[in-house]
């Protein structure tokens, strides 16, 4: 199975309710636990998900556009820690 195939499998099954572990997304899927953390690790860093603690969820759409222009450079004075934008030491007096 491709990457992207084991992402949507996985994307699909946090955004089908609750807040989900490894555990019940292996449980769903019979994916490995070490497949599933590169999956979700791909889909955090793309900005789609979301992890509070041990739980996934799908992160609002105002949050993935966010992360996504975030993102879109090297030079951006700011940048996402956990769903939160701080702002690059020493890049304070650039905003």
């Amino acid at each position: 199975m491709r990457e992207e195939e084991i992402d949507w499998c996985i994307y699909r099954i946090i955004a089908d309710g609750d807040a989900k572990t490894r555990d019940t997304i292996g449980g769903c899927t019979r994916f490995e636990l070490s497949v599933i953390e590169v999956s979700v690790h791909r889909l955090m860093q793309a900005g789609l998900i979301g992890r509070q603690g041990d739980t996934f969820t799908i992160l609002p759409f105002q949050q993935t556009l966010a992360h996504g222009q975030v993102r879109e450079g090297e030079d951006s004075p700011i940048y996402l820690e956990d769903g939160i934008v701080k702002v690059k030491k020493g890049r304070e007096s650039t905003i």
